[in-house]
């Protein structure tokens, strides 16, 4: 099924197919998304969702560290938060 569909497709529509896919890996930070993508192609989506399932748990578990790292430095000094506001700011643009 999924061999006929892919035969019948046009070449603009698989170039299309390709430069959606590559934007959102390439609008993606990190290489995560790219090794992720790797492996969905290489084992497939279901063998893929522990590896994924890995991914986004680790990188929540790093967010939490660095949250919990800032905010006990704004507690202990809290003259830094005006500083840290514009130097976050500063950043994103």
């Amino acid at each position: 099924m999924v061999g006929e569909v892919l035969s019948e497709a046009q070449p603009w529509q698989q170039v299309l197919a390709l430069v959606m896919a590559a934007t959102v890996v390439m609008g993606s930070p990190g290489p995560a998304t790219i090794s992720v993508t790797a492996v969905g192609a290489a084992f497939g989506l279901r063998p893929s969702l522990a590896y994924t399932s890995g991914i986004v748990l680790g990188t929540t578990a790093v967010l939490l560290v660095v949250a919990a790292g800032i905010f006990g430095m704004l507690a202990s000094v809290p003259g830094l938060a005006p500083l840290l506001t514009v130097a976050s700011a500063l950043y994103i643009l």
